[in-house]
């Protein structure tokens, strides 16, 4: 889901380069994942079948163009086998796919850093749930699985517990369910009941949160978009196991990117609880 969602700006700048192409955007997930492209969203099965290795793939015919979004694909040619994508290395990624289609470029990686037009999602339960909440501060936790092995940090049940005891006038939000229940911890999996997937509202309930923790899973990535990043009144705290996995990647925003790699409970409460 986070490798569909970084790479948007690009995808939709390449759309509004080449007005008479028709777009479709194709991957295994969710369709409503990037659906704000507004192009057909399509199953991997829909496409011929290719190495997922394959950077430019053309039909036979030769009237479908297929261009490999997956960053790892990248690997060993423009960051080291193990480390992962950040907003920098895309640049340099999609640097290629530009000259190869005699595309203008920007050499401003910001210039391309996703967004998400909310109009396309419902998002009348994230709504809902900030009125009821309303002068509430609210903290986001994304603590679900990092997939490709780029975190070794738990669900931060430990932290999430101690804080929401520590902090009984503060909302924490949670990505991923844990046995943890208190007044003031909130699952987006209730607060989003009935929605298959809910990432945009996630993204969306970040807006409203000072404080977002993650490990770059999907909702971590989606917090990652231009509006909180240019907004100085938001903090990202990402554990992860190199500066450069996480998705700001050393880059300087308005918005304050924290990175720790300790993989410790107590560590991280206190390194949390600090800034909070």
């Amino acid at each position: 889901n986070g490798d569909c969602f970084v790479g948007k700006g690009y995808v939709a700048d390449f759309m509004e380069q080449l007005p008479d192409v028709e777009f479709a955007y194709a991957h295994n997930n969710h369709p409503d994942i990037v659906k704000d492209l507004k192009c057909e969203q399509l199953q991997l099965g829909n496409i011929p079948p290719m190495d997922r290795m394959t950077k430019v793939g053309q039909s036979p015919d030769g009237e479908t163009i297929y261009v490999n979004t997956w960053v790892g694909c990248w690997q060993g040619q423009m960051f080291p086998f193990g480390e992962h994508i950040n907003f920098s290395r895309l640049h340099e990624i999609w640097r290629e796919y530009y000259k190869h289609f005699n595309l203008d470029f920007t050499e401003e990686p910001d210039y391309y850093l996703p967004e998400i037009d909310y109009s396309a999602f419902d998002l009348s339960r994230s709504i809902e749930f900030l009125s009821q909440q309303a002068n509430k501060r609210n903290i986001l936790f994304c603590n679900g699985s990092a997939n490709s092995g780029q975190s070794g940090v738990g669900d931060f049940k430990y932290s999430i517990g101690n804080l929401a005891a520590k902090y009984p006038d503060i909302n924490f939000i949670v990505t991923n369910p844990t046995s943890l229940s208190a007044a003031n911890i909130f699952y987006t999996r209730d607060i989003h009941a009935g929605l298959e997937n809910d990432l945009n509202q996630i993204s969306y309930l970040s807006r409203s949160c000072e404080l977002i923790i993650g490990k770059n899973s999907g909702p971590f990535s989606y917090c990652q978009n231009r509006e909180n990043l240019v907004d100085p009144d938001r903090t990202f705290f990402n554990f992860s196991k190199l500066p450069g996995d996480c998705p700001s990647g050393g880059r300087t925003y308005k918005a304050r990117c924290l990175f720790s790699n300790t993989t410790d409970d107590v560590r991280i409460f206190k390194l949390i609880d600090n800034v909070l």
